[in-house]
């Protein structure tokens, strides 16, 4: 089973995923593969340090993946919404109870390689990567409307139970 977005055809290990609007979007279409290569990398640092993995997420999916394609609208990296939302607001909006949820947020990197060295170099974006008790999460990226930099979100979280 396979659905189109601008762009972008995601497999069937991401099918399940909730498609996301891309009439004012553009999402890369190599974005399944970046998901699936951060994740990898984030697990593997996580590993290195005695911390359990992140699975992938559909809620974590949607909703980085909405905070990409918004912050990439708007050419400015933030964890604020251009509606002034923050983390645990958008992943109310899906549905989510939270217990705990971290956010990392970059531009400009072309490979989940280079996000991740970015990401791995910055003491914050480091200690969200090795949040205590985070179980799921999800990678959104998006093209700027006119600067082609990719935009990119790692969201993570845990439920509550």
């Amino acid at each position: 089973m396979e659905f189109s977005l601008k762009n972008l055809t995601l497999s069937a290990a991401l099918c399940l995923m909730p498609a996301i609007s891309s009439a004012a979007c553009n999402i890369p279409e190599q974005q399944s593969g970046f998901q699936s290569a951060v994740i990898d990398a984030v697990n593997q640092e996580r590993a290195a340090k005695g911390l359990g993995p992140v699975q992938l997420s559909s809620t974590m999916y949607k909703t980085a993946q909405a905070h990409a394609c918004d912050i990439a609208a708007h050419q400015k990296v933030s964890h604020q919404g251009s509606d002034g939302s923050r983390l645990g607001t958008r992943l109310s909006r899906n549905g989510y109870r939270l217990r705990t949820a971290v956010e990392n947020a970059a531009a400009g990197q072309t490979s989940a390689n280079g996000v991740m060295q970015g990401w791995m170099g910055s003491p914050g974006h480091r200690k969200n990567i090795m949040a205590n008790g985070v179980v799921e999460a999800g990678l959104g990226v998006a093209y700027g409307p006119s600067d082609d930099r990719l935009y990119w979100i790692l969201v993570m979280a845990a439920p509550r139970n």
